[in-house]
């Protein structure tokens, strides 16, 4: 919950302002006592660093995030939250061009934060961000009428669709019974990006050395957004799957890593056909055809 601290300190190199009390049920004692404005306060200023808002959902699950932090007394974060409601008090009083200002110098870090680390906050945030893509492709789509394309943005219109690639090894081996040879090595990876904001991929690898095949299957599956050529991969459940012909003790299937992911994107087009190439982190480039 470190960046509850983070958004506040961040926004208080921006725009000074002074504390304010509100009086509403408590929710947990304390000195201060957690109370329900205090939760609101926090949800209406990450709504607006978003927004976006909480939905009912959403505002339980932040509530639940508060209390436990109060009940470990967590100092730091405690004294953070209790000044969201002045921050929405100053933020009243700053033109829209301020606001875009704020946003742009805090939303940075308050996502970067948020990504590298596993808190019960942090994936609530990133949920509630992940969560508005919809609604501002809607909006943006109702804002350029009917038949326009919306070629950027959250909703990662240009992205969605069937992705694949594929590679074959160059050394290939003979079956001795049947006489049939195939590659050494085969690899195909596949993202499919739907609308809404989620994704599928599937890798599945196979190797074979003389007649014994070892297969890995890695089936993900998750949410993305996209920020300009930047895309942002959450997975959500992931899985590898091993197999081998000849060593039954070789079969088995662990839990993949939910780690998130960006990559920048371009378009290329080889050969008649739509190319999308994703650039990793570390500078490795692959780029996937159109299915």
């Amino acid at each position: 919950m470190r960046f509850l601290t983070l958004a506040l300190l961040s926004l208080l190199l921006l725009t000074p302002f002074t504390s304010a009390a509100a009086q509403s049920p408590v929710l947990v004692e304390g000195a201060p006592p957690l109370t329900e404005a205090t939760v609101d306060d926090v949800a209406q200023f990450f709504g607006w660093l978003f927004e976006t808002r909480f939905t009912p959902a959403q505002r339980a699950e932040l509530e639940r995030v508060l209390v436990a932090t109060w009940r470990a007394n967590d100092r730091k974060e405690i004294e953070a939250a209790q000044q969201f409601g002045a921050l929405n008090v100053q933020l009243l009083t700053v033109s829209k061009e301020k606001h875009a200002e704020l946003r742009a110098a805090v939303l940075p870090d308050v996502l970067k934060s948020a990504r590298s680390e596993g808190t019960d906050f942090a994936r609530l945030l990133l949920g509630v961000y992940e969560a508005r893509g919809g609604k501002v492709e809607a909006a943006r789509q109702a804002e350029a009428g009917p038949g326009a394309e919306t070629t950027s943005g959250e909703g990662g219109s240009t992205l969605v669709g069937s992705w694949r690639a594929s590679e074959l090894g160059m050394t290939s081996y003979q079956n001795t019974i049947t006489g049939a040879s195939r590659p050494g090595r085969g690899l195909t990876t596949q993202y499919k990006f739907l609308p809404g904001g989620r994704f599928e991929y599937n890798g599945y690898m196979e190797t074979t050395m003389y007649n014994c095949t070892t297969t890995l299957f890695n089936p993900v599956a998750g949410t993305y957004t996209v920020e300009g050529n930047r895309l942002n991969i959450f997975p959500k459940t992931s899985k590898w799957q091993q197999t081998n012909n000849c060593a039954s003790s070789m079969n088995k299937t662990q839990p993949g890593k939910l780690d998130p992911e960006t990559y920048t994107f371009r378009f290329t087009t080889e050969q008649g056909t739509r190319r999308l190439c994703l650039t990793s982190a570390k500078g490795n480039e692959v780029c996937y055809r159109a299915e």
